[in-house]
């Protein structure tokens, strides 16, 4: 299995306080900028299973969904409040370009 990469558009428009849905490979990811890295997160939330994440409530690099708070780090995917983890995806910019890579056939 490859690994493809997605473009989710320009660095600049990544919007500041709030994350990007991207649906990438067949799966829902939140997109986020902070302090000048660009995090990638399943934007599915481990309680209720649905994607609500890119819409989340930023604490530095802790994103709460907006339903009921269980809370993510963006580095890792590990739950801060709550349980549970959540994939987290490689990013990489290029030229003012953000892409996400994602595994081929997912």
């Amino acid at each position: 299995m490859g690994v493809q990469r997605i473009r989710v558009g320009e660095l600049v428009d990544l919007p500041l306080r709030r994350g990007k849905l991207v649906c990438a490979g067949g799966e829902e990811i939140a997109v986020w900028r902070v302090d000048g890295n660009v995090y990638a997160i399943s934007a599915v939330c481990a309680h209720q299973h649905v994607a609500t994440l890119h819409e989340g409530l930023r604490n530095g690099t802790a994103i709460a969904c907006p339903l009921h708070g269980w809370t993510y780090a963006l580095e890792n995917g590990r739950a801060l409040v709550g349980s549970g983890i959540l994939r987290t995806y490689p990013v990489i910019v290029e030229r003012g370009i953000v892409y996400v890579q994602v595994d081929e056939g997912v």
